[in-house]
């Protein structure tokens, strides 16, 4: 009983079962039938590590098109401060995918 009280209070307080984002990307990705090889596939996986703190929470990768990488972002705010961090998330990626062919990261709100 004790043990079921515990998992009881910590559903409560969200803090199990809870699904991280690389595990939504994956069984989004399986259920579409998506090559796991894909770079945004990859990239999305490992946004985490890419972009850190606060920037991951609120700019997500979007799209993957002409080799330009488009992220999404919560707001006006956090496409400028992607301006400040475009050199090292470019420079975090190439050094993670060396055989990536993204030229170009553009960031924008969605309307």
């Amino acid at each position: 009983m004790k043990d079921k009280n515990k998992n009881e209070i910590l559903c409560k307080s969200g803090t199990q079962n809870a699904i991280k984002n690389d595990e939504v990307i994956k069984s989004l990705f399986e259920k579409y039938h998506i090559d796991k090889n894909n770079i945004f596939f990859q990239i999305s996986l490992q946004w985490g590590e890419i972009a850190n703190g606060s920037f991951f929470e609120h700019v997500k990768p979007y799209e993957l098109k002409n080799n330009t990488l488009y992220l999404l972002c919560d707001n006006s705010s956090w496409v400028s401060a992607f301006q400040f961090e475009k050199k090292k998330l470019m420079r975090k990626i190439k050094e993670q995918f060396p055989e990536n062919k993204i030229i170009n990261i553009r960031a924008f709100v969605k309307k």
